[in-house]
């Protein structure tokens, strides 16, 4: 009997949070930090004309916060009510979007579908809820001292592209984390303290937005009287044995994004919310396994990322030979070097397959070289848990066969 899956109608947001195409920057970055939410649909009338994404208004630095938010707004992949979520997560993962638009026949917009309105239903699937943290979570984890100032925390987070850093102590244990909004707002703070006197009707000095202005400050000396430690907050946490369900409650309940994997107090791993919609959307029925790249494709053309493609399907056909492939994840780290027009690509691949969770990590100066380090890689730790398996199986004695049992 076919699986029945539930639909975009049956859990969307019907309330929608919008702003019309009139609105400043400014005006939008409030109503998305007033209501929690990181996309926010532009309207004009009833029509919806584009979308903003938060964490892409505020990392422009100089971006005036009175300008109007159509000049900076994008379009969104548009999904039915009649959507399946596994379809709706699987358009999510690959648009590397938090949410989309639902829209009737007729186009017009009758509600937002968001990763917290699908992880509520995921927690509702066994096969996803019950799954081990430790086959789930993300090893590539990104750190900081507890002694180390917030200009360091504020240059890593723009650099990576990411939302909070892990604060560890002298013993590499766990003090907590330290996020993007957080260490912006600090640094806004000691901005507004050692300038006191900058012209009226500039709201952050020079008009620009307040938190890009402060979160691209690495390289200034305001923020060196702040530390990191104490901007830490407790993080929620798990243990490796414990399932994504327990993960994805606390994360609900507590309104989080992420929780830290922990084993005798040292971290080991992040589940966030990507990760549900990841095994959410292994699930599409599709041509193969679902590719994802995160991170790249801001910074190289769409030839390198056909390429990436091709050789990441390449990959996933010989692995394929000996395990079911449910998806691959390539999460990509830019680094700018000095010398302009100069990156380093650093590489954190993430293979699920039905038996096996493997992880492998590489860097080089080109994106491609960088991406088929981590490619063969995990070819070869595929092969080698093959090799085991074949062992083990070798290993174990064969039994005889009793007479009386075996006998007609």
């Amino acid at each position: 009997m076919a699986e029945q899956r539930a639909l975009v109608r049956d859990v969307m947001t019907r309330e929608i949070v919008a702003v019309d195409t009139d609105a400043t920057v400014a005006e939008a970055i409030a109503k998305m930090e007033q209501h929690r939410i990181h996309e926010l649909p532009v309207m004009q009338n009833s029509s919806l004309k584009g979308w903003v994404n938060y964490d892409a208004l505020i990392q422009r630095a100089h971006l005036p916060a009175q300008a109007k938010i159509t000049s900076v707004m994008t379009s969104s992949p548009k999904i039915s009510q009649s959507t399946d979520l596994v379809a709706a997560a699987d358009t999510m993962i690959r648009n590397n979007v938090r949410a989309v638009a639902v829209v009737d026949a007729k186009g017009n917009l009758v509600g937002i579908l968001s990763r917290t309105d699908i992880m509520r239903a995921a927690a509702e699937v066994p096969e996803i809820a019950d799954q081990t943290l430790d086959k789930v979570m993300t090893r590539d984890l990104e750190t900081i001292a507890e002694d180390a100032n917030i200009d360091e925390a504020a240059r890593r987070l723009r650099e990576l592209s990411i939302r909070q850093l892990l604060v560890l102590d002298r013993k590499g244990k766990l003090i907590g984390t330290v996020g993007r909004e957080v260490v912006m707002h600090a640094l806004s703070s000691e901005d507004k303290v050692r300038t006191p006197n900058r012209a009226k009707g500039s709201p952050s000095g020079g008009g620009a937005v307040s938190k890009g202005s402060g979160y691209s400050g690495a390289g200034r000396t305001r923020g060196r009287s702040i530390n990191v430690r104490g901007l830490v907050e407790d993080p929620l946490r798990l243990r490796p044995n414990q399932t994504l369900g327990e993960a994805i409650g606390l994360m609900l309940k507590g309104h989080k994004t992420s929780v830290v994997v922990e084993d005798g107090g040292l971290p080991v791993g992040v589940v966030a919310r990507a990760n549900v919609l990841e095994r959410l959307s292994a699930r599409a029925v599709r041509d193969g396994p679902l590719v994802q790249l995160i991170g790249i494709q801001d910074h190289v053309d769409g030839s390198v990322l056909d390429q990436i493609h091709a050789y990441a399907r390449h990959a996933l056909d010989k692995v394929g030979n000996e395990y079911r492939v449910e998806f691959l994840s390539l999460h990509y780290k830019v680094y700018k070097a000095k010398t302009e027009g100069d990156s380093k690509y650093a590489v954190s691949g993430h293979l699920s397959t039905e038996q096996k969770f493997l992880v492998a990590k590489g860097d080089d100066w080109d994106p491609i070289k960088a991406t088929n380090v981590v490619l063969d890689e995990l070819q070869r730790r595929a092969n080698e848990a093959k090799e085991i398996r074949i062992t083990k199986r070798k290993m174990q004695p064969r039994r005889k066969a009793d007479f009386y049992t075996a006998a007609p």
